[in-house]
């Protein structure tokens, strides 16, 4: 039988082995790496070999391992590896082997208005050389020195690179001056999802990448970026000939395609858990499936010879892994796959582990869809939370919120400790609202309990529960910073008062779900009107002055700023500790404002700034900032406010100090 040498190092090689191991072949694959050898599955009839080789080094391998004329080398190799491919032609050539090229599918990137392509790297690095804004590199570590010695000092600082998870690869990006918060060391491809979670983190405006191709992850790269309206520079691939690999089984006989050597998941919605809430195209796809997954409650009622409870990627694909036969699975979760489901988690970990067979999602009834359907209610105008498997202080408190301000709440609840929990948040905020409790729907056990507020505070059941709350007195919601310095416990501590507090809070240019720092927190007044503007914003205000810490807790307690958390210390020994935030505020220093932005800085660039000085002294701290760093964005305004004071039947205006507002990103 003729031998067969695989060169790879791609998911094209992977898929080709596979398919060859499958069908019983012996063949030899060649990985360049360790890391290499960590994605190719231990097979029978597969031998994997790890090493880079020259032409000299593959003759010595091919001799060692008795390959002669009429046997076979088939290059999978990625399409830049030119050099490697013209080395496999050579030995091919002297040892009378028969030689594939299999060549990766090309995109067509004739609709897409937003890419620049280029013949060479160091002409697309040229062109880029004095960019100003953040860049993803996507091309590897191998291009760290071209890259390095081409564009400017301050365009590699806005560089963020994402390589292979090895030491070298990480190594070789920090000798050629890579910051390591821009070193994303994570394995490939990417899906689109990931890739825009990327360029929205580090604030990309420039992606450079390969014409890798499909399987590559080009397309997701692609798309990703139109989605954002960043600017992708494509090195273009270099010409080659080459067959698919579906043609180079063919040349073995294998008639299979790599999709066959991975199964097709079907993750699918299965309504609250009886069977006759399943759509007609779920109750057919189990039907048609190899195999079942799903939690015990939801495959119970299901017929099917193979069920397996399990609802988790990593257990899910461990079993198909373990069984060749299975071709089509189907994982069920609760409710709607596309509401409040499993099913986003398990895609997510699908991605991670480089699954990449056929995936498809069927949607299923949703809970709420059900509840309101039997309330005879409609929930297009409603608004719908979930405290399932998140429940927590802050996540009531976010809630709460919402229902102040909304007439209908759906609520969907993991147990009967979430329902007093949030009835204590209504009690707290003395909302009176009606609460209406669904439990175990759908099924024979369906309960519909309208309950009083002692009751829910109460509350004891079990079950799968889902709330519906009717608030007859919803608030409309503030739009803009509304508490007055009346509003405030002050006693002798300092505070940003109200004109400035406001005008501050609106150049931090805050986002839902922004993660917010007051550094020299006084009594709190910038960190709570923060806190009040949308519950998805979390602050945290950092104090050292024991006194103005004691009246912090008060006020947070007495304003109900239940997403506004307080850190008790100096700023510069608390920070290291904490997260990236998305902007902060600074209205006091100590003097070490150089120090804390040097700290903020270690955490990543694009954080957005709002700074406060009365004092000469600190207006200079900012000064050396602004010279060192040179913030595009840089806004600096002095502010004045006087109010109308009454002295006997008079009324003067009483000024208070001025105050410089900076504002600015780095």
């Amino acid at each position: 039988m003729s031998k067969i040498f695989v060169l790879s190092g791609t998911t094209e090689g992977r898929k080709f082995s596979d398919c060859l191991a499958l069908a019983g072949m012996e063949h030899i694959v060649s990985v360049a790496s360790q890391y290499g050898k960590s994605m190719m599955e231990e097979l029978p009839f597969r031998t994997t070999h790890v090493g880079r080789m020259d032409e000299s080094d593959m003759a010595v391998f091919l001799k060692e391992n008795g390959f002669e004329r009429g046997d076979y080398l088939i290059d999978a190799t990625h399409p830049y590896a030119t050099e490697v491919s013209v080395n496999a032609k050579a030995v091919s050539e002297k040892f009378g082997l028969s030689y594939y090229r299999i060549k990766r599918e090309k995109m067509d990137l004739s609709g897409y208005q937003n890419v620049k392509i280029y013949e060479t790297f160091t002409e697309c690095t040229g062109a880029l050389c004095d960019c100003t804004q953040n860049i993803l590199l996507t091309t590897g570590s191998k291009e760290m020195e071209t890259y390095a010695n081409t564009v400017s000092a301050e365009t590699l600082k806005n560089t963020y690179v994402r390589i292979l998870p090895t030491l070298e690869s990480i190594e070789i990006c920090k000798s050629y001056g890579v910051e390591e918060s821009h070193i994303i060391a994570l394995q490939g491809p990417f899906g689109e999802e990931l890739n825009e979670a990327l360029i929205r983190q580090f604030a990309i405006r420039h992606l450079i990448t390969k014409e890798s191709g499909k399987e590559g992850g080009f397309e997701e790269k692609i798309k990703a970026c139109a989605n954002t309206g960043v600017t992708v520079h494509v090195i273009a691939r270099p010409d080659e000939e080459g067959i698919s690999v579906k043609e180079a089984l063919q040349v073995f006989g294998v008639t299979g395609t790599p999709e066959d050597a991975e199964c097709e998941l079907i993750l699918a919605g299965a309504g609250m858990g009886d069977l006759k809430n399943l759509t007609v195209e779920v109750t057919e796809a189990i039907q048609n499936a190899d195999v079942v997954f799903g939690a015990k409650r939801i495959t119970a009622p299901v017929r099917h010879d193979r069920k397996y409870p399990y609802y988790r990627a990593e257990d899910v694909l461990k079993v198909l892994n373990e069984n060749s036969d299975m071709h089509k699975a189907v994982v069920l979760f609760s409710g709607d796959s596309g509401f409040y489901s499993g099913a986003k988690s398990f895609q997510r970990d699908l991605e991670k582990s480089g699954y990449s067979g056929k995936v498809r999602i069927l949607p299923g009834i949703s809970c709420v869809s059900y509840f309101a359907s039997r309330l005879g209610v409609s929930f297009e105008d409603a608004t719908v939370y979930s405290l399932h498997g998140r429940f927590s202080k802050e996540a009531l408190y976010e809630l709460g919120d919402l229902i102040d301000h909304s007439d209908k709440t759906f609520v969907l609840f993991s147990g009967a400790e979430e329902v007093r929990g949030l009835a204590k948040e209504l009690s707290d905020r003395q909302i009176r609202a009606d609460v209406i409790l669904g439990i175990d729907l759908s099924s024979e056990n369906e309960k519909i309990m309208n309950l009083s507020a002692e009751d829910v505070l109460s509350f004891d059941g079990t079950g799968s529960i889902t709330g519906c709350v009717r608030n007859k007195s919803a608030k409309k919601k503030n739009i803009v910073p509304m508490l007055s310095d009346d509003d405030f416990i002050r006693d002798k501590v300092p505070m940003t008062k109200e004109v400035i507090r406001h005008e501050s809070i609106r150049r931090l240019r805050l986002c839902e779900g922004d993660l917010v720092y007051d550094i020299g927190g006084g009594t709190g007044s910038v960190a709570i009107e923060i806190g009040h503007l949308n519950p998805s914003l979390k602050v945290v205000t950092i104090e050292k002055n024991k006194d103005a810490v004691s009246l912090l807790q008060q006020n947070v307690q007495a304003l109900h700023a239940g997403n506004v958390s307080i850190s008790e210390g100096d700023a510069c020994d608390i920070l290291p500790g904490l997260d990236k935030p998305d902007c902060v505020f600074i209205g006091g220093s100590g003097g070490r404002l150089k120090e804390i932005i040097n700290i903020l800085l270690k955490k990543g660039n694009g954080i957005h700034y709002v700074l406060n000085a009365v004092t000469m002294e600190t207006m200079q701290e900012i000064e050396e900032i602004i010279k060192e760093y040179r913030p595009a964005d840089l806004k600096a305004e002095q502010i004045g406010v006087s109010s109308l004071d009454a002295v006997g039947s008079y009324h003067m205006l009483k000024a208070q100090n001025p105050v410089m507002i900076y504002s600015f990103t780095i």
